[in-house]
């Protein structure tokens, strides 16, 4: 968990530096948005492969060489001569972004049974907002201290040392070191390992947990690409002071991540899409207002409360769902399959947001994030998720 945040050191600090990149080359919002989208189209691609290889080889591999190639990459966009080649190294360092989160929903699947998920998933998401926050306090200082190139070196060095430890430490499952598990992980069909493609689209839960992720996906990765933006053009904040304020965003999603999948376990006796419907449901009107807050404080205030409530459902879709409906054996596939739907969602997200900003306003880029929380309630709505008994005690 602690590995997948130190992640986002190398994928979130695009955000802050973004509003240095638009004025060094003088780029338009809607080319700003294709940085993102090159890296949300990328990454979505790429759930699909290394969801499915973290099922095939060595999630542990996957993950190692994830971190390595991404700090190089990193490393490249800080010595970028233009904006077009960051699109294509921002796409690349994408690909190899994703080979994070599929392995390690597998190697989670096979440390923990189903009624500690919740609280893992919970711990999982607690650390990548956790580093949210440290990629956005670090890259703002170092944008404003030494320029927005030093916001990619540091966050790579240290994704490097991260790959050495991760390696050393962390094994694919108990069997690896000789342990017993005192519970019993339940099957899964041949049709379900043998594709990724069938595996997902033949389960009907995953199917429509994936869609509901990709719609409010737009929502929850541009809110986390653009918010720096934001703050810079609407409230005239510095860099460093709009990346210190937009931490309460991945701070309140850390809170929510940790405690709405301990809740989902105790409270609702391991059914996830309840709870993740009541919160979606009170973010949609703050969602439409946030603009016409008038105030800096009242804006914080609501950003705090949109983390709480976005990101605690974004963890359980992508995060405990998978777990609970896959099983062990084809995790990795399904975390995979619904991440990758969710960065489809994003790449909407990224290049529209721009778009919208460039012809239109703002204002108005709320709205497309409402539309989208709305769409992605419509499809939870149609979810019925009953206690599972595959997997059981002894």
């Amino acid at each position: 968990s602690l590995t997948y945040g130190i992640f986002y050191l190398c994928r979130l600090n695009i955000s802050i530096a973004l509003p240095e990149i638009g004025r060094e080359f003088n780029s338009s919002k809607t080319l700003l948005g294709g940085i993102g989208s090159s890296f949300f189209i990328l990454y979505s691609l790429g759930q699909f492969i290394n969801g499915h290889l973290g099922d095939r080889v060595s999630p542990r591999l996957l993950i190692l060489t994830g971190l390595v190639v991404s700090s190089f990459l990193n490393i490249a966009v800080g010595l970028s001569p233009s904006i077009l080649v960051i699109v294509i190294l921002w796409g690349a360092n994408g690909y190899f972004q994703s080979m994070a989160w599929g392995p390690s929903v597998k190697i989670l699947a096979s440390w923990f049974p189903l009624k500690e998920r919740g609280k893992i998933s919970g711990f999982q998401a607690f650390f990548y907002q956790g580093g949210n926050v440290a990629s956005w306090i670090i890259a703002g200082y170092l944008a404003q201290k030494l320029g927005w190139r030093w916001a990619f070196f540091i966050p790579a060095i240290v994704l490097l040392f991260t790959g050495i430890y991760f390696f050393n430490r962390v094994r694919n499952n108990p069997r690896q070191i000789n342990l017993a598990i005192p519970w019993k992980n339940s099957s899964t069909s041949r049709q379900e390992v043998k594709s990724i493609f069938r595996q997902s689209i033949g389960n009907p839960r995953i199917l429509k947990v994936a869609i509901s992720f990709f719609f409010l996906s737009i929502t929850s990765y541009s809110l986390l690409f653009w918010l720096p933006s934001y703050l810079v053009s609407s409230e005239k904040a510095s860099i460093s002071l709009a990346a210190y304020r937009s931490v309460i965003l991945p701070i309140s999603g850390a809170v929510s991540a940790l405690f709405t999948g301990w809740m989902t376990d105790r409270l609702f006796s391991s059914r996830r899409a309840p709870l993740a419907i009541i919160m979606l449901t009170i973010s949609l009107p703050l969602v439409l207002i946030f603009p016409y807050i008038p105030s800096i404080t009242g804006k914080l205030v609501s950003l705090f409360l949109l983390g709480l409530l976005i990101y605690g459902p974004h963890m359980l879709m992508v995060g405990t769902m998978p777990m609970d409906y896959a099983t062990e054996k084809a995790a990795s596939s399904a975390a995979g399959f619904i991440d990758s739907l969710g960065y489809l969602g994003a790449t909407v997200g990224g290049i529209g947001t721009g778009l919208i900003i460039d012809y239109f306003s703002w204002d108005k880029v709320f709205i497309f994030y409402g539309i989208s929380i709305f769409l992605s309630l419509v499809c939870l709505f149609s979810e019925k998720i009953p206690r599972r008994r595959e997997e059981r005690a002894f």
